[in-house]
């Protein structure tokens, strides 16, 4: 009787293991998180982790509980490769990343990589009649997709006025991009095929007959959109992606420049002749395919692995496919040459790993069982269950409990962007503090609150008249405006990005605090060395130059920034107001003659240029006001005193942009800020 009841809570228990897996699988390509400010990412890692984690527990409970007790499990020739895949993501995302929570959570490269590697190591240990249930719910997952994709096409969810913006967006896919679902189409399509030739199950044919068709309608659909979309669709060339991981392994060549670190390298090493493309100020956090992104991030280590991991496929497919077995190995053919031709999405990386594991064969490795299945369980084998059962559990608690806390930080942080753009600063102000409470290592959340504490600071300071609170609040907030764009370089010191965001927080409060004309310098100095061929980043140092009527070395600053970029016409701009405000009129006229060359004619920006060219032909050229400025060009200007302040604002004594800070919550005793303007 004992025997029967745990028999039967076993299988119970393989129960709701399959459903949360075949679940998983079904909802993994459409599950979106709206309330967070990246709802597929967030949502795919989430829901990966979860399912997982829940799978892992239920087994290693059944495994717990079982009678015959040991370590049974199926083995193919594929998981070598990919169990060195995943050592190399974990290696390169724990020693190597600057952050460890962009390579774990957002972009979370190397957790997708993890996910879909155990992903495989579970499905592997699935029957056929399961591995069956799995197609049909890759199949089902599918047609959930090409039903979005044919009611987006329709226009009834741009109808649905109470749906968030994205949703009605042409381009947008839950699957991350109309190219991924594209892309997942054609790899379902042969599951699909097989299952309608060859299953003995009229029910089966049938419904993936109607998914078939789904497909086919989606397909047309979502391929015509993204070709009439192409424009939005921005992707580096291959020939950039090939310097940048190049560039990466002479860098680091075992490990790579670390998971989710490639936004990094990009900025570091792209070549000078990227500026003369139409992507040229647009910086981008993966290659044009999986393989060089992984590359980058991986190095050597990652790069062996990908080879082994070929080279044993090829082996176990060919001999397949010569036995008859296409349709059981070209999802993953057309998933390996999906990967070479386009980023790795989470989607298409888990996708990777499912279809890798369909196809092949395994056998049975038995390690410390008994003889038969009603013999008592050895103490090797009791030992060795509780040795791999009780760790496993402990390790996905711990994971849940990482993915629930960092799902709670974006939950708090999409709602302090929210209360932005409400322009209701306390809301934001306060939910802010949480999120960073809650995910202290967040760089994005310290830059957003940095920018924040500034924002806040700089409207108080229009006031006409200060009271002795406010002067000690604007003197807080300036204060923690540092401290946080610190603490974001801190957290990824080799983000071009942080760095300058900390050196526009120098510039903003120089009419306010001692020293940070010269913090500026240095930080958009440092800002330089991680992005060189940034001509933008140029101008800003260029800027603060000129704010303090350095004029020469302002200058100097600003041609190398067209030295990067010959053509880029605001550049040329601000080296001409820069030469007239110098007394160089001769030369700053004939920068301006050239700025009338890059700018299109009838346009607001050539209005500016012709009107600075008659100002600059004057006798006595008008210094003030600054010149125009218009979407194209942004003119150096003057930095101020600010004489509202009896006295500057004494910075933090670590505000040396050098110092190393490490990343703490925020301060409880922070000043109570006034609503946004």
């Amino acid at each position: 009787m004992l025997n029967n009841t745990s028999a039967k809570a076993t299988n119970t228990l393989k129960q709701i293991e399959n459903v949360i897996l075949f679940g998983l699988i079904a909802l993994f390509p459409v599950f979106l998180l709206p309330s967070v400010q990246n709802p597929v990412v967030t949502a795919k890692l989430s829901i990966l982790a979860i399912g997982l984690v829940s799978i892992l527990i239920l087994k290693a409970i059944r495994n717990i509980t079982s009678k015959s007790k040991g370590l049974v499990f199926a083995t193919s020739s594929l998981d070598l490769p990919i169990l060195l895949l995943t050592v190399a993501y974990i290696v390169s995302g724990y020693l190597v990343s600057p952050n460890r929570l962009e390579a774990f959570w957002l972009p979370g490269s190397a957790s997708f990589i993890i996910g879909g590697a155990v992903l495989y190591f579970v499905l592997r240990q699935l029957n056929e009649k399961s591995r069956m249930s799995v197609r049909l719910s890759l199949i089902a997952g599918g047609a959930f997709l090409a039903f979005y994709s044919v009611l987006q096409v329709s226009g009834i969810l741009k109808s649905m006025q109470s749906l968030p913006a994205y949703l009605q967006n042409d381009v947008f896919s839950p699957a991350g991009s109309v190219f991924v679902s594209v892309i997942v189409f054609i790899v379902l399509a042969p599951m699909v095929a097989d299952i309608i030739l060859h299953s003995d199950k009229y029910l089966y044919k049938v419904l993936c007959g109607i998914a078939g068709g789904l497909f086919v309608l989606a397909f047309i659909v979502s391929l015509s959109g993204a070709i009439k979309n192409w424009n939005e669709t921005q992707l580096p060339t291959l020939s950039t992606s090939w310097v940048v991981a190049t560039e990466s392994l002479k860098l680091k060549p075992f490990t790579g420049v670390g998971a989710g670190n490639y936004l990094s390298a990009f900025s570091r090493f792209i070549p000078i002749s990227y500026n003369a493309t139409p992507q040229w100020s647009t910086r981008f956090s993966n290659a044009s395919n999986f393989y060089l992104t992984a590359i980058a991030e991986t190095g050597l280590l990652g790069l062996a692995s990908l080879v082994v991991l070929m080279i044993a496929f090829y082996k176990t497919s060919k001999k397949s496919i010569s036995e008859g077995m296409v349709f059981e190995y070209a999802p993953a053919i057309l998933m390996i040459v999906s990967l070479a031709l386009f980023p790795g999405t989470p989607v298409l990386v888990v996708l990777f790993f499912i279809t890798l594991a369909l196809s092949g064969r395994t056998h049975i490795v038995h390690m410390f069982t008994p003889a038969h299945e009603a013999a008592d369980a050895s103490t090797e084998g009791k030992f060795a269950t509780f040795a791999t059962a009780i760790p496993l559990i402990l390790i996905s608690v711990f994971a849940l409990f990482l993915v629930g806390r960092e799902v709670k930080a974006e939950v708090l942080y999409q709602k302090a962007l929210n209360a932005v753009s409400a322009q209701d600063g306390k809301l934001a102000y306060d939910t802010l503090q949480s999120a960073i409470n809650t995910s202290p290592y967040n760089d994005r959340m310290h830059l957003t609150y940095s920018q924040l504490n500034l924002l806040l600071a700089n409207s108080l300071t229009q006031k006409k008249t200060l009271s002795d609170d406010e002067k000690n609040t604007i003197s807080q907030l300036v204060q923690q405006a540092v401290r946080e764009g610190r603490a974001a370089v801190a957290l990824n010191i080799d983000r071009s990005g942080n760095w300058v965001n900390l050196g526009s927080i120098y510039r903003a409060v120089i009419p306010l605090a001692k020293g940070a004309d010269q913090f500026a310098l240095q930080t958009y100095s440092q800002a330089i060395v991680l992005d060189p061929i940034n001509p933008n980043v140029r101008v800003a140092l260029g800027g603060v130059y000129y704010g303090l009527k350095r004029y020469e070395e302002a200058i100097d600053v600003f041609r190398l920034a067209t030295s990067a970029k010959p053509d880029f016409a605001n550049a040329h701009y601000n080296v001409a107001i820069a030469y007239r405000d110098n007394g160089q009129y001769d030369k700053s006229l004939a920068e301006l003659t050239g700025v009338l060359s890059l700018v299109q004619k009838d346009s607001a920006d050539y209005q500016a240029v012709q009107k600075e060219i008659e100002n600059v032909k004057s006798k006595a050229p008008q210094k003030a006001p600054a010149p125009v400025q218009t979407d194209n060009l942004t003119p150096p200007t003057k930095i101020e005193e600010n004489k509202k302040l009896q006295e500057k604002i004494a910075l933090p004594n670590e505000a040396t942009p050098t110092a190393v800070v490490s990343p703490t919550p925020v301060e409880n005793n922070a000043p109570e800020a006034s609503p946004l303007p």
